[in-house]
């Protein structure tokens, strides 16, 4: 919680480490792509959506043992564990050093540390905090650096800083639930957490649905829009709450859709708790009748957010095929 609380600070002190780094090497390349897992890698999410629209170059996040075949010493791989030991980022660092790429650690030490030497930049970060909790340290510093490299054109970050900052102020442990939205959405939640993210925004549906899992030891599920509307939103077109109305307006990208008003109401569940009573058929015989409250959270733009609990209903499986 207080590597939390002091979020903004270390977002300055990260992007002041960017800044310092001794820089000998330029890349003119095909591609970035950033090696992590978990806390670790979704740094790399957030990297990846941030510059879509303006790195020259593809950058793509690769969370697996091994570099997909088209990486070569063409190829700028940013190999990204806190601890230095992840197994599946060692084994890519292993390969890119291999096929000569361009290559960046980000560690606080550990095994992927003893190989500094062999990169093109380590990028040292503070010891001593929980991965999850490290998020500047793994985003701002190679911001910092794809800038000074022209892989990127700069990016205001500090209206990043003064965004966060001023949250920092407003939901900080200190102030009480009657005027803190955090505690109160805290309060709010109750397993398993259902989260919707839309575009840009899907990856902090993951990153929150991943904060919960940790922290609270809580299960959550992540669904990102337009994606959902492919898959999900099936399900809830056949299976709508009894009643209510929607309103996803503020969701940056849906205003507008071609599937705009059927959207809006299989996702929005404002108000009251509402029943969906959803049909779970199972392969397994003695599958018992079971009710749970289900939290449904949509991320309305980049600091907001609306909870709103769903009773659910799963009926026992009678007709689903064994599966082999």
């Amino acid at each position: 919680l207080t590597a939390v609380t002091h979020f903004p600070q270390h977002m300055q002190d990260a992007l002041a480490r960017g800044d310092r780094l001794p820089l000998d090497f330029v890349f003119q390349g095909t591609e970035i792509v950033i090696c992590g897992m978990g806390g670790s890698a979704i740094g790399g999410d957030l990297l990846r959506l941030l510059l879509a629209p303006q790195a020259r170059i593809p950058v793509l996040v690769n969370r697996s043992y091994d570099l997909p075949s088209f990486v070569d010493k063409n190829s700028m791989v940013i190999a990204i564990s806190y601890s230095g030991n992840t197994e599946e980022t060692l084994s890519c660092l292993y390969q890119a050093l291999e096929r000569e790429c361009t290559t960046i650690v980000v560690s606080s030490g550990g095994i992927l540390g003893d190989y500094a030497d062999q990169a093109a930049l380590d990028l040292k970060v503070p010891s001593g905090m929980q991965p999850r909790a490290a998020l500047p340290y793994l985003l701002m510093p190679i911001i910092r650096v794809l800038e000074r490299l022209d892989i990127i054109p700069p990016q205001d970050t500090s209206e990043a800083v003064r965004t966060v900052s001023a949250l920092q102020t407003a939901i900080a442990p200190s102030v009480s639930t009657p005027t803190n939205e955090a505690k109160q959405m805290a309060l709010s939640l109750t397993a398993p957490v259902l989260l919707y993210g839309c575009g840009t925004l899907a990856v902090a549906a993951t990153r929150w649905r991943q904060q919960l899992n940790e922290n609270a030891k809580m299960l959550s599920f992540d669904f990102g829009i337009p994606e959902a509307n492919h898959n999900e939103l099936m399900a809830w077109e056949h299976t709508p709450p009894d009643h209510g109305t929607s309103d996803l307006g503020a969701l940056p990208g849906l205003r507008g859709h071609r599937r705009e008003g059927i959207i809006r109401y299989a996702f929005s569940y404002a108000n009251a708790a509402r029943t969906a009573r959803l049909q779970c058929r199972h392969h397994r015989s003695g599958f018992k009748n079971v009710s749970i409250r289900a939290s449904l959270v949509r991320i309305n733009e980049p600091f907001g957010s609306r909870c709103m609990n769903v009773k659910s209903h799963f009926a026992p499986p009678d007709c689903m095929p064994s599966i082999s």
